[in-house]
């Protein structure tokens, strides 16, 4: 089982809390736990089950995936195959991500209108900026800036 560690965080001990008090069949009762869940898994213990209406079997992950899962973060954890998803944002803050970096570069460009400006302040306001996000903010202006379209993002290989 897994040990429990002074300085893990406090969502990843209430996560293997739950993985060694409660029996592996009941259901996690807050999904933003799973990934954490998922990292206290024991060798073996990860079963990728069908998205629905999709024709495949549950089956275990690959060691690949579990190591990434297992000894990730939280959000390559989340990006995996095991999780299927492909970014950890909503679509609808995807899309405002997109717009903002475009406002950026006609804004850089000098070629922003009042209006862009007002919508790129309120945009600034609404959209969080935590350090990784900055970084990626960064990028994605760039990516305007030269004229490239940003591309659907995968998730990282495991290394």
């Amino acid at each position: 089982k897994a040990a429990r560690r002074r300085d893990d965080p406090p969502r990843r001990r209430a996560a293997i809390v739950l993985v060694l008090h409660f029996p592996p069949a009941r259901p996690a009762s807050r999904w933003a736990l799973f990934p954490f869940i998922c990292q206290a898994a024991d060798p073996k213990g990860l079963i990728r089950l069908p998205a629905p209406g999709e024709a495949r079997a549950a089956e275990h992950v690959s060691e690949d995936i579990f190591r990434r899962v297992v000894h990730g973060t939280a959000d390559e954890a989340v990006l995996s195959a095991l999780f299927g998803l492909d970014h950890t944002r909503s679509d609808a803050t995807e899309e405002l991500r997109s717009e903002l970096s475009s406002l950026r570069a006609k804004q850089l460009h000098g070629a922003a209108s009042t209006g862009e400006k007002r919508r790129l302040a309120e945009l600034q306001r609404v959209l969080p900026l935590t350090p990784a996000g900055a970084v990626e903010s960064a990028l994605e202006d760039v990516k305007a800036l030269l004229g490239t379209k940003p591309r659907a993002k995968s998730p990282r290989r495991a290394r």
